[in-house]
């Protein structure tokens, strides 16, 4: 491996390594042969080959920055990779491989279902890595950078096919949510979610906007910070029809982000919309729906003393993604 002083410009990037690959999109390279690969049929057998063989990498993320380019990868196969040298349209090319932050320690070996900050002092197209075993895994641009925008319009059964914020409301994707009116019963009085998933912003100045019915919270937490962020302080967190909220906030621009969004309804029709603007999801939303048994919804201290957990004192109904 050749090696790469100043890596600390990407430092930054790395902090998306803490996402939950299990729900990210990205692109799966495929080892090959260092023969010929022209024609398309041979590139399909060479593919299934690497998968055959175990030798799979996914790209995550990338990056060009200072005339190199930050890939993002993790081995997907079976089977370790030890790298001997990057290759750009078969010349060598610099590169250095690191474990992520934040002990970010030169490594050669990628091992299966670990994450890995690879830079190569080239551009992004017709980046390949040779092996040790004279393996070539070769990094293509047909990936997807992320599981999109954070944008979603849902409700009951009367708010379906209204638009809100641009969009079309559907259907909850956690059927228990799903009802004309919110399906609670004795003794509950009030339902609920609780979507967690991880964003980053590529302005400093994004937009935050909801419509809901009843009430609804936004919060952010910079990963590694440890110090939440309300986006309406509880301006939305009450009983109420289809009302629109809107902020801009101050960000970290390319830092990694929680989103945690808290919702209620009184058990009647309710939809809930979210947009971000200048924004790019990294993970699905897990989403818990929840039951709520008081006489009243839970509190907004409730829900902000830990904005990413179901509200203490709920009961857990369903749990799902969207």
């Amino acid at each position: 491996m050749r090696s790469k002083k100043g890596v600390s410009e990407y430092t930054a990037v790395l902090i998306l390594t803490l996402i939950s690959l299990a729900v990210m999109g990205g692109l799966v390279a495929y080892a090959m042969s260092s023969g010929s690969r022209n024609a398309s049929g041979v590139l399909q057998q060479e593919k299934q080959l690497g998968f055959e063989a175990g030798q799979v990498v996914k790209v995550v993320f990338y990056e060009q920055e200072n005339g190199g380019t930050l890939f993002l990868i993790e081995d997907v196969g079976n089977l370790p990779i030890q790298i001997s040298e990057c290759l750009q349209g078969g010349a060598p090319v610099s590169c250095t491989l690191e474990t992520p932050p934040p002990n970010s320690n030169p490594v050669s070996v990628i091992e299966p279902n670990a994450l890995y900050a690879l830079f190569v002092n080239s551009g992004p197209q017709g980046v390949e890595i040779l092996t040790t075993q004279n393996v070539l895994i070769e990094l293509t641009s047909l990936y997807s950078l992320s599981s999109g925008t954070p944008e979603y319009a849902f409700g009951t059964q009367s708010y379906q096919g209204q638009s809100y914020l641009g969009m079309t409301v559907v259907a909850f994707p956690i059927s228990q949510l799903n009802d004309n009116s919110v399906n609670c019963g004795s003794p509950y009085d009030t339902q609920g979610y609780t979507a967690v998933a991880y964003v980053y912003f590529t302005d400093p100045h994004p937009t935050v906007s909801i419509v809901t019915d009843d009430g609804m919270e936004v919060f952010l937490e910079q990963v590694g910070s440890n110090s939440w962020q309300s986006v309406f302080n509880g301006q939305a967190w009450h009983g109420q029809g289809a009302t629109e909220y809107q902020q801009t906030l101050n960000v970290n621009k390319n830092q990694e982000y929680v989103i945690a969004v808290q919702w209620f309804n009184a058990c009647g029709p309710g939809m809930s919309a979210l947009q971000i603007t200048n924004s790019q999801l990294a993970s699905s939303f897990s989403v818990t729906a929840w039951l709520w048994s008081s006489s009243s919804y839970p509190s907004y201290q409730l829900v902000a003393a830990n904005p990413s957990s179901v509200p203490q004192g709920a009961t857990v109904e369903a749990t799902g993604s969207w």
